[in-house]
C-alpha cells in the first residue's frame, strides 16, 4: 500500500518538529499526481501514530495540482495551542462544530497552483 509509506514519512517529519509536544492536528497538501486515496492515508497516519507524540491528532489532506506533497501545518496541544504552518501555506481551518449544519468538519483551503506561489 503506497498510502503506508507515505504515512510513515509523514509522521516522521511531524514527529520530528513536534519533540515531546502532543499533535492534535496535521493538515497535509497532496497533489492529485500521487495518486493517494486520501482515506487511506488517514487510516494508514491513524495506524503509525498509534504510542507516539501524534496518536490520536487528525490528518487533513487537501488536495492539490501537480505532485506535491507537503506538510502545510502542525497543531501541537497546549493552552493556547501552537500552530507550525509552512512558509506560503494557505490557513486551513480546525474542525470544529457548525451551528447552522451540526456537522463536523474542516474549510479545506483552495488550491493554488504553484506559479501563483512564487514556485516553478
Amino acid at each position: 500500500m503506497h498510502e503506508l509509506g507515505v504515512a510513515e514519512g509523514i509522521l516522521s517529519v511531524v514527529t520530528d518538529i513536534a519533540g515531546e509536544r502532543a499533535v492534535k492536528r496535521v493538515v497535509v497538501r497532496v497533489g492529485v499526481g500521487q495518486s493517494l486515496v486520501p482515506d487511506s492515508l488517514e487510516f494508514s497516519f491513524q495506524l503509525l501514530a498509534e504510542g507516539t507524540v501524534c496518536e490520536g491528532a487528525s490528518l487533513q489532506c487537501v488536495a492539490a495540482p501537480g505532485s506535491v506533497l507537503l506538510v502545510d501545518e502542525i497543531e501541537l496541544d497546549g493552552d493556547p495551542p501552537t500552530v507550525i504552518r509552512r512558509p506560503g501555506s494557505e490557513v486551513v481551518e480546525p474542525p470544529h462544530e457548525h451551528p447552522h449544519t451540526g456537522s463536523q468538519g474542516a474549510s479545506p483551503a483552495p488550491a493554488i497552483p504553484a506559479q501563483a506561489q512564487g514556485g516553478a
